[in-house]
């Protein structure tokens, strides 16, 4: 878990470099996993099933927060979605990981500086104590904010045990600490960047160097194609050697996020000749902030993966949550409370 420091500039002005414009500054809770926790926890509350099938759906959320005023916010927010906090571990003298985003006027993040430097060290021990609740739980996500022992701590402990994993990168230089862990993973979420950076990084590993040069077996010909706009084609089109080499090592899907034009679930054919691309298109919103909006999306495809949806129709569940976390409707709701 993150706090987040967010600062937007007012309508009328926009950041620049060097200067400070009027804007607004708020502190809200944050951080990858927690932001498709919360999200989760919401599509839980919000379902039809009955309360303890919806109780079996809530995550649990393994992070670590400092012993300060951050931390005790962030516990809080956690317990008023009625999620478990038992995974929480508090670590006295350390302090709680924030971020600091800067969005420009048109709600894109314009600069983000991070400091989780207590995560990064003390998680993977504590993702080691719960070993029983990894391996109990029907679908486990990870996300680039671990560290690469950790990631393949963790994917092992899953995978003993035939848990699904999903991966989300959070950014391209986060994406390749999973590099050996790639081929454990059931889904990953990359952006264009992100699957360029772990391609990249799986080419020029000196084990794999010679599989993914050789050119053998390579699917990017007559690859079909299901709902695209030219311009998501185009895109995908461009990225096909990188979804490639990612897929043949060993990844199962690949749900590429594609920003306004939405994403594109890319598997391998059963024979590994062709690469299958199905689109889904954004829904039409009026877009006053993007952070936050991939989690959604992977939360909203979580949850139709645990309620037994296919891929594809996960992947709906996905778009509609990713839509309306960027709205201006969304954003004027969760202002009121």
């Amino acid at each position: 878990m993150v706090m987040d420091v967010q600062a937007k500039p007012s309508t009328n002005a926009d950041v620049y470099r060097g200067g400070s414009v009027p804007g607004k500054v708020q502190q809200t809770p944050g951080g990858v996993a927690r932001n498709i926790c919360e999200c989760l926890a919401r599509l839980c509350n919000s379902d039809p099933l009955p309360a303890s099938a919806r109780a079996r759906l809530k995550p649990l959320l393994v992070s670590v927060l400092g012993q300060d005023q951050a931390g005790d916010m962030l516990l809080s927010h956690l317990q008023s979605l009625g999620l478990p906090t038992h995974a929480i571990h508090r670590v006295p003298g350390a302090t709680t990981p924030s971020v600091s985003i800067i969005f420009d006027r048109g709600g894109e993040v314009a600069a983000s500086v991070a400091d989780v430097g207590a995560l990064e060290e003390r998680l993977p021990a504590v993702l080691r104590q719960h070993t029983a609740d990894i391996q109990s739980a029907p679908l486990v996500m990870l996300d680039g904010n671990l560290s690469p022992d950790a990631l393949l701590d963790a994917a092992q402990l899953a995978s003993e045990k035939v848990v699904p994993i999903w991966y989300e990168p959070v950014s391209a230089a986060k994406a390749v600490r999973a590099t050996l862990a790639l081929h454990m993973m059931d889904y990953i979420s990359p952006n264009a960047k992100e699957l360029t950076a772990m391609a990249e990084a799986l080419i020029s590993a000196p084990a794999r160097q010679q599989r993914f040069q050789s050119g053998a077996n390579d699917p990017r010909q007559n690859w079909p194609t299901l709902g695209a706009s030219e311009a998501a084609g185009n895109a995908v089109e461009l990225l096909s050697p990188q979804l490639c080499t990612v897929l043949h090592a060993g990844v199962g899907c690949v749900v590429l996020t594609l920003g306004h034009l939405g994403a594109a679930l890319c598997t391998l054919s059963g024979d590994g000749r062709w690469l299958e691309i199905g689109f889904m298109a954004a829904p039409p919103a009026r877009v006053v902030n993007t952070s936050g909006a991939g989690d959604c999306l992977v939360a909203g495809a979580l949850f139709g993966l645990l309620r037994g949806c296919s891929p594809t129709e996960a992947l709906a569940h996905g778009i509609v949550c990713c839509g309306a976390s960027g709205s201006a409707e969304h954003w004027e709701r969760a202002k009121a409370h």
